[in-house]
């Protein structure tokens, strides 16, 4: 299911993927550069980094859910 960024004056929502939250798993930052966003020096904070495997997790759950 594809779902759109929400985009308003102050604020930018950009929904995790399997890909996005995997690379930013793996430290690699370079993939948010596409959104042409300025990341902070102290993000991904250790709360993404707890929450990202979560994530990733229900991603995977939810595109074998859709396989059935």
């Amino acid at each position: 299911m594809a779902v759109d960024n929400i985009i308003t004056d102050r604020l930018l929502l950009i929904p995790f993927t399997l890909e996005l939250a995997t690379s930013l798993l793996k430290g690699n930052l370079d993939i948010l550069k596409s959104f042409n966003l300025n990341l902070s020096e102290d993000w991904p904070d250790t709360e993404a980094l707890e929450t990202l495997p979560k994530i990733i997790l229900n991603l995977e759950v939810g595109r074998q859910a859709n396989r059935i």
